[in-house]
């Protein structure tokens, strides 16, 4: 809502009756969050006041609700076209140009999850400006089918990618896929759900040899490739106990381009493994089974009996592909602040009080000097969900310090004194004091509220009999006075 002050001409004082009526027509552009990234619906009221000699004369507003429709969501999203086991997608998104509000800290993020019979090809995602401008240094992060994109503000944005589909020719598999901006619910964005089949085109018979290439990727950056990541690639059987068992074994290490080449079989079960990471990098030795099925594609039971025989990591299948892509991601050091709540004295109430609230990484134990990183959590009212979040890109060897800030964006470093957190009281505490990869940090905010014993018992019947003391002494008091009243 604005209040505006408009000085309408120079009029000439008298005393003259005015009939005349004044219309104000103000424009205005709606900035708020919730219409424009999470397409709810908010009611604004526009007031003008008419002033004379400084004095009210007139008062009008004008309430007007804006309904974001689906056709008019900021977030548009569609399949660009079909080709066998793989599917395009588009999302468009600010197409007006507009200055949006910022969702994940200083920047502007959206998030796409995909459903769980897709598979995202991580080096296929582009992104593009004012129409097809490609950008190339927009952060991209992939983790558990989510796929997070930070994208420029005031400028339409269009995104590309291409998925796999986890499904085998000719068999209907329902596919879902969604866009929103970080932050918000998936309702505000734009779903594409379907069923959808495919045939495998002819000529595949030509080739005896699957085109193998593995990229290994940054996991909260995706446009950075890693070199020196070492992987053994297995070739494997079945034997007559339907137990996987290694027959061939070669070392591949990725180049400087984060690749690995080479040439394998159709129909046939390989093993693929981390044995060292990048320097700097987490290890992710879970095992990765691959199969690219060709003469085999028929043959229900020799899938079934591999799927079965697996107890260690995931088998991703293709059908009849001659360009096998595999990507793997790595992430650097990372640590998780998980928030709670204390909100009484007797500790028995834990729901989240609506606000955000700031975390600061330290490499000093008692706060000094500047975050190296801050992060945010928020908690719209109603919500009862224990939320976390993590810092990353940290060094797997150093040992770092958690603290909250406060409204002054100063670190909580005492536990043991009150602090203003989003204008109310708190005492901070904190599950653990330096940390380091991996390692999860507790931060707790308990109020100030106190709170007289409540035992049943001794505890309370001493207040209880104190205040009756005290009351029964003011009635002595008064009888006494109203007695020598009456005498005189």
């Amino acid at each position: 809502m604005g209040l505006y002050q408009i000085q309408l001409g120079s009029f000439v004082p008298k005393t003259v009756r005015d009939n005349n009526s004044v219309d104000v027509q103000v424009v205005c552009r709606v900035t708020d969050s919730k219409v424009l990234l999470g397409a709810e619906t908010e009611t604004f009221t526009n007031r003008v006041t008419l002033k004379k000699d400084g004095k009210e004369v007139g008062t009008a507003k004008s309430p007007v609700s804006i309904e974001i429709s689906e056709e008019n969501k900021d977030i548009n999203k569609k399949q660009v076209k079909g080709n066998g086991q793989k599917i395009d997608f588009e999302i468009n998104a600010n197409q007006l140009g507009q200055k949006l509000p910022l969702n994940d800290n200083d920047k502007l993020k959206l998030v796409d999850e995909l459903g769980e019979n897709l598979q995202l090809d991580t080096t296929s995602i582009k992104v593009y400006k004012n129409g097809n401008e490609e950008i190339k240094d927009c952060e991209t992060s992939y983790q558990n089918n989510i796929l997070e994109i930070t994208v420029p503000n005031d400028v339409p944005i269009k995104i590309t990618y291409t998925v796999i589909v986890n499904a085998k020719p000719n068999d209907p598999v329902k596919i879902s896929n969604t866009a929103y901006w970080k932050g918000y619910s998936k309702d505000s964005g734009k779903t594409v759900e379907k069923s959808y089949s495919y045939t495998v085109g002819g000529g595949i018979e030509a080739f005896t040899k699957v085109n193998f290439k593995l990229t290994k990727q940054d996991q909260n950056n995706l446009n950075v490739v890693l070199q020196g990541a070492k992987f053994d690639i297995e070739k494997c059987v079945l034997n007559k106990n339907n137990e996987i068992v290694s027959t061939e074994k070669v070392n591949k290490t990725t180049g400087s381009n984060g690749t690995i080449g080479d040439y394998l079989e159709f129909d046939t079960l390989y093993k693929i493994t981390e044995t060292k990471a990048p320097d700097g990098y987490v290890i992710d030795n879970k095992p990765i089974y691959i199969l690219d099925l060709k003469d085999k594609e028929q043959d229900t039971s020799f899938v079934t009996n591999i799927k079965n025989s697996i107890k260690d990591g995931e088998l991703i299948v293709r059908y009849k592909e001659k360009d096998f892509g595999l990507q793997i991601t790595n992430h650097k050091g990372e640590i998780t602040v998980v928030k709670k709540f204390i909100n009484d004295a007797a500790g028995n109430s834990h729901n989240p009080v609506s606000g955000t609230y700031t975390f600061g990484l330290y490499e000093d134990s008692e706060g000094k000097g500047d975050p190296i990183q801050t992060k945010t959590i928020t908690y719209k009212a109603g919500e009862t969900k224990e939320k976390s979040v993590k810092f990353i890109n940290l060094d797997l060897n150093k040992t770092y310090y958690v603290f909250e800030l406060d409204d002054e964006k100063n670190p909580i470093t005492d536990s043991s004194k009150e602090a203003t957190v989003n204008k109310l009281v708190y005492t901070v505490e904190y599950s653990t004091n330096g940390v380091t990869n991996g390692g999860t940090v507790t931060v707790t905010n308990k109020s100030h509220t106190k709170l007289l014993p409540s035992t049943g018992s001794i505890g309370t019947l001493v207040f209880r009999l104190s205040g009756a003391t005290l009351a029964f002494a003011g009635m002595i008091s008064l009888s006494q006075i109203n007695k020598k009243r009456k005498r005189k």
